[in-house]
């Protein structure tokens, strides 16, 4: 079986975002974060390739797999030897689909945890797919109050993401007073000392900058909207090439 990267690939693209100040806003709620990339290993489960996970070291581990890369394969694998199936399988999920969901964070919901557990987290952005209920969780220090300008943050008012799973079902937000669609994504640029739109996915990107005066949402839809244009035009022309090559 040709071995996979895809937790070290998933950590090494998103350390680009090290050191950033993000926000994510809905309606009512607004989650001031300094992205971290020491969070990450914790964010994919790769605490368990330990057998006591409270003893993970997430800059040592960072600092080794700069050197000696692991396959997916074999952190499955150490992680089913010392936490069985079920825990490979959450671990090989969250592998699976946590880049997936970052770049396509601004389709999720902000909800309330409210399912009592030892988590750290009093918000989750979800977003559902096949059955699938995938939860990001936030320890909000002032419970996602709106904050205007960068200079009126202090450490009270910073989110933390603290976890990142999959669930079959709605448990851990059933009792929600909030489902709030995700309205935009912001990231602090130093040089206009202003937020301006954000995407974690580098195309989404590209083309908000390229749109800078129109609203997030409208400029989102319009990049999907372009994107489904072109791929049907790809389409076209590739069925086209195939019927003249055919004459």
């Amino acid at each position: 079986m040709e071995k996979t990267y895809k937790a070290m690939k998933t950590i090494e693209y998103f350390s680009k975002f090290d050191k950033e100040d993000i926000q994510i806003n809905s309606k009512s709620k607004q989650f001031n974060i300094t992205f971290d990339r020491k969070g990450l290993p914790h964010l994919l489960g790769l605490q368990y390739l330990e057998k006591y996970p409270r003893q993970f070291n997430a800059t040592k581990f960072l600092k080794e797999i700069k050197e000696n890369k692991i396959s997916d394969q074999e952190i499955l694998e150490k992680v089913e030897e010392y936490h069985e199936v079920k825990q490979r399988i959450n671990v090989e999920n969250r592998i699976n689909t946590f880049s997936d969901f970052m770049k396509n964070i601004e389709k999720g919901f902000i909800v309330e945890k409210t399912y009592e557990t030892k988590m750290n987290v009093n918000y989750l952005v979800i977003q559902t797919e096949n059955n699938d209920f995938k939860h990001l969780g936030f320890l909000s220090g002032i419970r996602g109050t709106l904050i205007e300008a960068f200079d009126e943050l202090n450490e009270k008012d910073l989110s933390i993401l603290k976890t990142y799973f999959i669930e079959k079902n709605d448990r851990y937000y059933k009792d929600t007073n909030i489902i709030e669609p995700i309205e935009n994504i912001k990231i602090y640029d130093e040089l206009f000392e202003e937020y301006t739109n954000f995407s974690f996915d580098l195309d989404k990107q590209k083309f908000l900058n390229q749109n800078v005066y129109m609203e997030y949402k409208e400029c989102i839809d319009k990049y999907y909207q372009e994107k489904e244009n072109n791929e049907i035009s790809d389409s076209w022309n590739i069925k086209k090439d195939k019927q003249e090559l055919e004459r």
